[in-house]
């Protein structure tokens, strides 16, 4: 399966998706640093699910 097919990908391109309107909604006492934790964290699973993407890929064989 292709990475880009994953429904994990997917799922979390469409959490962040929501999520970014979503943060300015949040009550202005708390917005901007429970903003900026919780996007922090939502683009850290992203970053490293695409990480975990690039290393399951087999490696192709160099050429001689």
């Amino acid at each position: 399966m292709a990475r880009a097919e994953m429904p994990i990908f997917v799922r979390t391109f469409d959490f962040l998706s929501w999520l970014l309107p979503a943060s300015n909604h949040f009550p202005r006492a708390h917005r901007h640093t429970f903003t900026a934790r919780l996007l922090g964290a939502a683009f850290d699973l992203r970053e490293r699910l695409e990480r975990w993407g690039f290393r399951q890929q087999p490696c192709k064989p160099a050429l001689r």
